[in-house]
C-alpha cells in the first residue's frame, strides 16, 4: 500500500505543476495510472465483497482486475468478467509500484467500441513494460485492427485490414522490463501519414516515416489484438487516445514529461 500512496503522491505533484494531458484538446479516453481500478476477486479467485479499489486504497497483490474506468467523461471503460482473462494487480519488483499486469492469457474489453473514422487524425499514447517482445498486442479489435510489438526492433499495426504497417529500427531495440512511452499518430486527413515515437531511456521517432493508411480504425481490446489473440505480456501504466488530433512536438514533450 505504501508504494501506491507514493505513486499517487507523485501524480498529485505533477498535476499541480500546471499540465494535464486533458489540457491537449480531443482527449477521448484515458485509462489512468493506478486510478479508477477495481478488483472483484482475490488472487485465488474468491469473490471480494466489497470489491477492492484504488479509490479506497484496498487493492492487494494478485487481485483480479474486473474494471479500469475511463478517467474522462466519455466512459470508454476497460472491463473483464471472465476470471482466467482478468489482469492482476502486481509489480515487477519492490522498486516498482503496483499496476495492472497482463500475463499470457490476460486482456480487457472496452465496454464500448472506440471508432476512429477514415481520414481522421488520431494519437494513441501508451506506457508499457514488455515481458515478451514477439507479436504481443497493446490494443486492437480483430485481425484487421491492432497495434503490437512484433520483435525487439519493430512494431506493427493494421488499420481497417489494408495491410501491415511495419515500424522497424535498424540501430535500436526494445528491452524487456523497461517502461516505454509509445505514441502512435496519424495526421494529414485523407493522406493518413503514420508516425511512431518511442521514449524509454531516450526519445526518438521509430522506423519508417513514409507509411500511410487513412482507413477507419476500431479498438475494443486492451492488452490483446482481439479476444484471446496476441495477448500482451507485461505491465501498463497509462493509455490515452486523442481522436481528431495528431500530437505536435510540443504536445509530445509535455506528455513525456508528465508521464515519466
Amino acid at each position: 500500500m505504501l508504494a501506491l500512496k507514493q505513486a499517487l503522491s507523485l501524480v498529485s505533484m505533477k498535476e499541480t505543476s500546471g499540465f494535464m494531458p486533458s489540457d491537449i484538446p480531443n482527449l477521448e479516453m484515458w485509462l489512468k495510472f493506478n486510478m479508477n481500478i477495481t478488483a472483484d476477486q482475490d488472487s485465488l479467485g474468491n469473490p471480494l465483497d466489497p470489491v477492492h479499489s484504488t479509490v479506497a486504497n484496498t487493492m492487494e497483490e494478485g487481485d483480479k482486475i474486473n474494471a479500469w474506468t475511463d478517467f474522462t467523461s466519455n466512459s470508454y471503460d476497460a472491463i473483464m468478467e471472465t476470471e482466467e482473462d482478468k489482469p492482476e494487480w502486481n509489480r515487477l519488483s519492490a522498486s516498482y509500484p503496483y499496476m495492472p499486469f497482463f500475463t499470457g492469457t490476460k486482456y480487457m474489453d472496452l465496454d464500448k467500441t472506440m471508432s476512429i473514422a477514415a481520414n481522421q487524425d488520431f494519437s494513441i499514447v501508451t506506457e508499457v513494460m514488455f515481458g515478451s517482445l514477439a507479436t504481443k498486442a497493446i490494443y486492437g479489435s480483430d485481425s484487421s485492427n491492432f497495434f503490437r510489438i512484433n520483435s525487439a526492433s519493430g512494431f506493427r499495426c493494421k488499420i481497417g485490414g489494408a495491410g501491415n504497417n511495419n515500424f522497424t529500427e535498424a540501430s535500436d531495440t526494445i528491452a524487456t522490463n523497461t517502461f516505454y512511452t509509445i505514441i502512435f499518430t496519424r495526421e494529414n486527413g485523407s493522406t493518413g501519414d503514420l508516425r511512431l515515437y518511442v521514449n524509454g531511456g531516450g526519445y526518438k521517432a521509430w522506423g519508417s516515416t513514409s507509411l500511410t493508411d487513412a482507413d477507419a480504425f476500431t479498438i475494443d481490446n486492451i492488452g490483446s489484438a482481439a479476444d484471446d489473440t496476441n495477448q500482451l505480456v507485461g505491465y501498463t501504466k497509462n493509455i490515452l487516445i486523442y481522436k481528431g488530433r495528431a500530437l505536435t512536438a510540443a504536445n509530445r514533450k509535455s506528455l513525456y514529461e508528465y508521464l515519466t
